[in-house]
């Protein structure tokens, strides 16, 4: 139910199509009305397709509000209570597993952020 909602929102947003990203069941779905056939699918626990991804860059840090969106401490420029914690800071993807350096860098703006309160 949770899933099918999601994809209700979605197309109501003027989504045009979905994926849902079942194994099993058509891997696109194009209109509300499809919702029905996946609606009545009997999902078994290994249909998910889990995948996860680190995005980097897309936020990036730098002093320079032209070339960077958020600053050292992972406040967004020209704000006062933005920040951003996680791999979009990270300029370009590194060539290791990147969880500890984004770990650090979200332990270390929790930091500063409890120093403001």
């Amino acid at each position: 139910d949770g899933l099918c909602k999601l994809l209700e929102i979605s197309f109501a947003a003027g989504a045009t199509e979905v994926l849902p990203g079942l194994h099993g069941t058509d891997p696109v779905v194009r209109s509300p009305q499809d919702l029905d056939r996946l609606r009545r699918y009997k999902m078994k626990p290994t249909d998910p397709v889990i995948a996860g991804n680190h995005v980097f860059g897309t936020t990036r840090m730098g002093s320079d509000p032209k070339s960077s969106v958020v600053d050292v401490d992972g406040r967004c420029h020209g704000t006062d209570n933005l920040y951003v914690a996680d791999s979009g800071v990270i300029p370009s993807s590194p060539a290791v597993n990147p969880m500890l350096t984004i770990m650090a860098l979200a332990s270390r703006t929790a930091s500063i952020l409890a120093a403001r309160m």
